[in-house]
């Protein structure tokens, strides 16, 4: 049997997981550098928990069957004979176990910040300056239903 690598598979959940990125053909909008740092914390991610990473979009087509097949071959044990592509930004895939430390380190070098990326929710531009006061369910049904039981002004 075969030793486990270092930082892989850190945290087994029992079940088989699939991270998917949708919409992978937005991807564009960020420079190679902060998309190198996202990948190699999303790989990282998926190497500690024994996680595939499949990017798709389903508007340009890319990988949505392969994700198909993928997850067939997962739930059913079919036959799956794709390798890993981690050439194109958009077409990235990484079935589980694939990864290694060595792949990783290779991504490292390139990147000049290793640090996780900052977290949305700490952008003050998404941030509510005020708290919305919800009203009660009932209070808001009595409402409606007393518009709803209006007549119209012009009848």
């Amino acid at each position: 049997m075969l030793d486990v690598e270092a930082n892989t598979l850190i945290e087994n959940c029992g079940a088989p997981i699939v991270v998917v990125l949708s919409k992978c053909d937005l991807q564009h909008e960020l420079n190679d550098d902060q998309f190198n740092k996202l990948l190699y914390h999303l790989r990282k991610f998926c190497q500690a928990r024994g996680a595939a990473l499949v990017c798709t979009s389903v508007k340009d087509d890319i990988n949505v069957q392969l994700l198909y097949k993928y997850l067939v071959h997962r739930v059913y044990g079919l036959p799956f004979t794709s390798s890993a592509c981690i050439v194109g930004k958009d077409s990235i895939f990484i079935p589980t176990g694939w990864e290694s430390n060595q792949k990783l380190a290779i991504l490292a070098e390139e990147l000049k910040d290793l640090s996780l990326p900052t977290s949305a929710a700490n952008d003050s531009r998404l941030r509510n300056k005020e708290n919305a006061v919800m009203e009660d369910e009932e209070v808001f049904l009595a409402k409606l239903a007393e518009k709803a039981n209006k007549p119209l002004a012009g009848s």
